[in-house]
């Protein structure tokens, strides 16, 4: 079907895929409606793939969907995607579709980051040195350089990382499984985060990562008032 004069002049265009569908492995042509984002050559996201995230990605794609041999691997998607799915999880390109929008307060709950460290210098200095970081690198990813290509996104998801697995070991050393089990709750909300940008919502992007920032901090330091800090490090 011809696209309609509207979605052109809307900056929109009609584009066949080939997708892959099922252990069939079977090449599909479909028909969707992609936004241009301001030129031919500027990024675009696609609902079901973020392996298309740039212009190199884009290539592999082609070169994959046009040959007559698909390389499979064991998650049955052709090998090009999954180098572009590992490009883009270190990518220095943002993850938000809305281009450069900092909202104060996604930028105000980055600093929160900084609360357990007091609790932390004494026996975790490790810990505390890594939410210091943190609360640099969210800062820098999420408000200073939020929808900008920046190196400040890899560096952001690396901390991140880090901070998480070092913070669960601190809770889980602390007051048990059950609090360190509490995590999934700020996960969640991380989760929620990304669902709004694949919906393309900006608010609801804002509250969900303002949350995954503000929920996980605020369990760690209920941890510390429950359970106190401790005033002898343990060796093991």
């Amino acid at each position: 079907m011809a696209p309609k004069q509207e979605d052109i002049e809307n900056g929109e265009r009609l584009v066949s895929r080939k997708k892959l569908y099922g252990k069939s492995s079977t090449l599909e042509t479909v028909t969707s409606t992609v936004s241009l984002n301001g030129s031919e050559d500027g990024d675009f996201y696609d609902d079901d793939y973020n392996y298309y995230h740039d212009k190199e990605c884009r290539h592999h794609k082609d070169a994959m969907t046009n040959s007559s041999e698909a390389i499979l691997i064991d998650t049955q998607k052709p090998a090009c995607y999954r180098i572009c799915d590992l490009k883009y999880r270190v990518s220095t390109k943002p993850t938000e579709p809305w281009g450069h929008k900092p909202h104060p307060m996604l930028g105000a709950s980055c600093f929160l980051f900084a609360l357990p460290i007091p609790f932390l210098t004494t026996c975790y200095p490790c810990t505390a040195a890594l939410f210091g970081l943190t609360t640099l690198s969210s800062f820098l990813s999420d408000y200073l350089y939020s929808g900008l290509d920046s190196w400040a996104h890899v560096f952001d998801k690396t901390v991140a990382i880090l901070v998480f697995s070092f913070a669960s070991t601190v809770v889980y050393s602390t007051a048990g499984l059950w609090w360190t089990l509490s995590s999934s709750l700020a996960l969640a909300c991380y989760v929620k985060g990304m669902e709004a940008v694949k919906r393309k919502d900006y608010h609801g992007f804002v509250f969900w990562h303002s949350m995954w920032h503000l929920v996980g901090v605020s369990l760690l330091v209920l941890v510390f008032a429950l359970h106190g800090t401790r005033t002898e490090c343990l060796v093991a």
